[in-house]
């Protein structure tokens, strides 16, 4: 879509920005700070968290995913800028949280999330409440919300390494990242991986996607779609952060399978079986 036809739940990465991870890399790349956008998007979950505990579904699993490069070392790098940023966080919130709102957004990083809620589109259904519905959620309800549910996040790194979801324990030891493990309060995830986040691997409770990656070929952008899959109870708190060559890849993805379709309807109409009719799949 063009820029005045991107759906608030769609947030378009741009490429020049401080930081940015550059597509094309290698597994020596430094990973020397995060975006305004990746902070953007952790902010976003951060918020999402609180929304979700308020409508009571404080038990269920939530999930973030970060999937901006294959490598694994450079995963690690990224893993460590993202964990030093939620304890940056998190000693803000810690100071603040129970404090004015005047002084809340004195700190700079409190008031990007200030902002974002305030006023981001995205949120502004969840703001003002849907008539007859919901109620709409206060600035002040998120805000007291924010500590309980930063200290709950586990940030985990996904790789072809070891094929499993890892988490660094309280020993500085790795070890694996079980969803049954909080069946009862229910995970806070932020996984950050490359390859096998791509193919099929399901995160419980997906809230917030950021990819930069090249998404090429038909079969890998098809299983990234369940992005957008309906989700109960959350599916308005659904965002994802894209870049325009991606979007664009994913429209075209759209037109092709949007073309098969049309392709069996007209199958169907000539009462024709699949080896008596000349399906054709796109390419691009």
């Amino acid at each position: 879509p063009k820029s005045d036809e991107i759906p608030p739940c769609l947030r378009v990465i741009e490429e020049d920005e401080p930081y940015f991870l550059p597509v094309i890399h290698d597994k020596y790349t430094d990973y020397y700070g995060i975006t305004q956008s990746l902070k953007e998007s952790i902010h976003s979950f951060l918020i999402n968290n609180v929304i979700r505990t308020l409508r009571g579904q404080e038990h269920k699993h939530r999930s973030m995913m970060i999937n901006i490069t294959r490598f694994n070392d450079v995963q690690t790098k990224i893993w460590e800028r993202i964990s030093a940023y939620i304890t940056t966080l998190t000693n803000a919130i810690e100071q603040l949280s129970e404090e004015p709102e005047e002084q809340f957004i004195k700190n700079a990083n409190m008031k990007s999330i200030f902002d974002l809620y305030n006023s981001d589109a995205f949120y502004s259904s969840i703001r003002t409440g849907e008539e007859g519905k919901t109620n709409g959620i206060p600035w002040c309800d998120i805000q007291k919300g924010l500590l309980s549910e930063i200290k709950q996040i586990k940030i985990v790194i996904i790789n072809s390494r070891n094929g499993k979801i890892n988490q660094i324990g309280d020993d500085g030891r790795k070890k694996r990242f079980d969803y049954e493990e909080f069946e009862n309060e229910g995970a806070r995830v932020i996984a950050i991986g490359g390859m096998v986040l791509s193919r099929g691997l399901t995160l419980e409770g997906l809230m917030t996607s950021y990819y930069s990656r090249n998404a090429g070929t038909y079969d890998t952008l098809l299983q990234m779609c369940r992005w957008f899959g309906y989700r109960p109870g959350y599916n308005d708190l659904c965002r994802v952060y894209l870049s325009q060559e991606n979007i664009e890849r994913f429209n075209a993805v759209l037109d092709a399978v949007e073309d098969l379709k049309e392709q069996f309807a007209e199958m169907e109409r000539q009462d024709k079986k699949p080896k008596d009719f000349g399906l054709m799949i796109k390419e691009s």
